[in-house]
């Protein structure tokens, strides 16, 4: 299939996505839109033919937005093809930007000195400070991902974190979980994105800042609606569950 125009709530400085790895998520998050388009999906694999595309020059491309490419179960040959295959193709004058994402982080740090990973914006999701089994799954839980992050941002490379979908949190504990990771724009990013990004709610809400104070306010903002629904939730005597389907919360 090659690339694909990005489209939907997609991050707005992707351009296009790119999924040379397929199949099944190892995750099986309950949640997961992939589940609904392809319910009976075949177990993953490396496409081969996908290793022909043209990834052309100077676009932001999101690889694997169709499964976790860094889950345990992808062996790490596929993954190292990937990124030659990211890094021969380079155009040396106008470069690509690339974001990898992943609830698996750790494994970033295996490839980590791959010399391609000079272009990634890396990126996880935690949908909540807490662990929800029944949701989660087999998804590493959010303190393995948020570990990971911080020796990644500790490292110097750009980082970036989604709240995708939102659930039940902690206030105090989600915030901090967010600056441990240090989703920022910072030079390096800005040169790889080629514009000043700020953080972004998604879809259809107000912007949540990359700083501090905006990730304090717009945790505390959805916290209390969180508590409100609750509230609603039991004088109508059904429970709320614990998942809340509709933003993605992108801090960056």
């Amino acid at each position: 299939m090659g690339l694909n125009l990005s489209n939907g709530n997609m991050y707005k400085f992707v351009g296009y996505t790119w999924n040379p790895i397929k199949g099944k998520c190892l995750h099986d998050c309950s949640y997961c839109y992939m589940k609904q388009i392809n319910p009976n999906a075949n177990p993953p694999r490396l496409a081969e033919y996908e290793l022909n595309t043209d990834l052309g020059c100077g676009r932001s491309i999101f690889i694997g937005s169709s499964t976790d490419m860094f889950a345990e179960d992808i062996p790490s040959e596929w993954i190292a093809r990937v990124l030659d295959y990211c890094y021969q193709n380079r155009n040396m004058l106008l470069p690509n930007a690339y974001l990898l994402q992943s609830k698996n982080p750790k494994r970033f740090l295996e490839f980590i000195n791959h010399p391609i990973m000079e272009r990634v914006v890396f990126c996880t999701t935690i949908e909540t400070n807490r662990f929800y089994p029944e949701i989660m799954n087999k998804a590493p839980r959010i303190e393995e991902r948020v570990e990971a992050m911080e020796e990644i941002a500790r490292l110097g490379r750009p980082t970036m974190v989604t709240a995708e979908p939102l659930m039940q949190f902690d206030h105090e504990e989600m915030v901090s979980f967010i600056r441990k990771m240090q989703p920022q724009v910072g030079e390096h990013r800005k040169k790889l994105l080629q514009e000043n990004c700020t953080a972004r709610a998604y879809p259809r809400r107000s912007p949540a800042t990359h700083c501090g104070t905006g990730i304090v306010c717009q945790c505390e903002r959805e916290r209390q609606r969180f508590d409100m629904a609750q509230v609603t939730a039991e004088k109508e005597s059904w429970r709320k569950p614990a998942i809340w389907r509709n933003p993605t919360f992108a801090f960056y």
